[in-house]
């Protein structure tokens, strides 16, 4: 017993002597390295300093330029988001090839199998819209607000049919159709409110305007009779007729494209421009300046 305590006695001064023979060396490689892990910092610092100051500005420019595009989005979720909460109401009707719109509603007539009439906005215009077919006339049309009546808010009427080639407008609506196909077409403005046609297929196209609002064709056509009184225009450059015929006798303004002929006859103050290479004949009894085939008149 008393040998191995000896033993165990030697075994730790032998550890004490080693250890004590290594902590100056540590020491000394501690102090050593001191001082380069001080300079490495010291030098790193600078560029890290550095790399922040270039990258601040730029993480504040992204931010700001997506900052707008945040609120927008937001802004555009609510916008869409909206008519959600807006009032519906379905129309039974039969099928129909004319349309005449007596109301300040906004119409979106889709050309497609079957015919429907579905309104969507303000619940006190939709209680006083009427959607009638007579004949083959479909009529929009709004009873009046009863007395004390608040005016009501918007509505939009969506249709659909399997063809249109007549369209009336003599309020202060609109109207949007996506085609207009078949031998013989009628457009009819008479009130401030809008026509559009996004693609005309017909032999013959009748445009009238006797209001102040806008019509906007494109497509094509064989022929284009077109008569304007009012102080609206006829935006028709993407529509391209083989004959065109045009007649004003007020300030509104008519623009088209013929391909073969132009008959232009004139006594009002609005501006007639005839895009394309038609031969023209032109007859300016008015004031205002007609420009056919490339020609001023």
């Amino acid at each position: 017993m008393h040998e191995e305590r000896n033993g165990t006695g030697r075994g730790t001064l032998r550890a004490l002597i080693i250890a004590a023979r290594l902590l100056p060396v540590a020491l000394e490689s501690a102090a050593r390295l001191l001082p380069v892990a001080l300079e490495s910092a010291a030098r790193l610092l600078p560029v890290a300093l550095e790399s922040a100051a270039r990258l601040l500005p730029v993480a504040l420019a992204s931010a700001a330029r997506l900052l707008p595009v945040a609120a927008a989005t937001s802004a555009a979720a609510l916008l869409f988001a909206a008519p959600a909460s807006a009032a519906t109401r379905g129309f039974t009707i039969t099928s129909f090839d004319g349309i005449r719109v007596d109301a300040p509603v906004t119409v979106v007539l889709t050309t497609g199998p079957g015919a429907s009439a579905r309104a969507e906005g303000d619940q006190g215009a939709l209680d006083r819209l009427k959607v009638d077919v007579s004949g083959r006339l479909l009529i929009v049309s709004m009873e009046r607000p009863r007395a004390g009546e608040k005016s009501s808010g918007a509505a939009t009427l969506r249709l659909s049919t399997p063809m249109v080639d007549r369209i009336i407008l003599t309020g202060g609506g609109s109207v949007a159709v996506n085609r207009m196909k078949g031998l013989q077409g009628q457009v009819s403005l008479g009130g401030n409110g809008d026509i559009s046609i996004s693609d005309v297929q017909l032999d013959r196209i009748d445009i009238l305007l006797a209001g102040s609002g806008r019509t906007t064709l494109a497509g094509r056509t064989g022929i284009a009779n077109v008569h304007v009184t009012g102080p609206g225009a006829i935006a028709a450059e993407p529509l391209r007729a083989r004959q065109a015929s045009i007649r004003n006798e007020g300030p509104g303004t008519i623009a088209l494209t013929a391909d073969v002929t132009a008959k232009v006859v004139t006594s009002g103050s609005g501006n007639i421009s005839v895009a394309g290479k038609a031969a023209c004949t032109v007859d300016n009894r008015g004031t205002g300046r007609v420009t056919c085939g490339g020609e001023n008149y």
